[in-house]
């Protein structure tokens, strides 16, 4: 997959740059995004993030997801996303 990144303004009012790390398409023509801010958690692993892209006029709003379960094939590629953060994370 080819790099892509954004930025974001988080809760705080910064701006932060988050990396793209996979690009889900389902049956209905959603798209989600698997994303990191390359920030730690408490368990010392990089913040995934999951939400639907979604076009407005000429912006793209990022939705949280709540239920994962809808997202076809999202557990085995959240654990390969994990596993490559974690080799990058030393």
């Amino acid at each position: 997959m080819e790099e892509m990144s954004f930025t974001i303004v988080n809760n705080d009012g910064i701006e932060v740059k988050c990396d793209v790390l996979s690009i889900i398409n389902d049956e209905e023509d959603k798209t989600y995004l698997l994303y990191t801010d390359y920030i730690l958690n408490d368990n010392n692993e990089y913040n995934v993030y999951v939400s639907q892209l979604i076009k407005d006029e000429d912006n793209f709003i990022l939705e949280e997801i709540d239920n994962l379960d809808l997202i076809p094939g999202f557990q085995e590629i959240y654990e390969d996303v994990k596993k490559q953060l974690a080799i990058h994370n030393w």
